[in-house]
């Protein structure tokens, strides 16, 4: 089951990172966790796409796909 709702924590993390990487609009998030290939990827309306990053500890690795 896919869970939408705010990220916490590492909301504005991952949200900072990836305005910096797409011009994303940082209020423009949902948080996608299905334990698949979606979980810590958050979904934009405005570029209409998933924004993530990869597991791990670099939060440079955000990533648009």
């Amino acid at each position: 089951m896919t869970t939408i709702g705010r990220r916490g924590g590492k909301e504005s993390r991952v949200k900072t990172t990836a305005r910096a990487t797409a011009g994303v609009d940082a209020d423009d998030f949902v948080d996608i966790t299905d334990g698949g290939d979606l979980q810590n990827w958050v979904f934009s309306a405005s570029v209409g796409t998933f924004v993530g990053h990869e597991v791990g500890p670099r939060w440079a690795d955000t990533r648009i796909g």
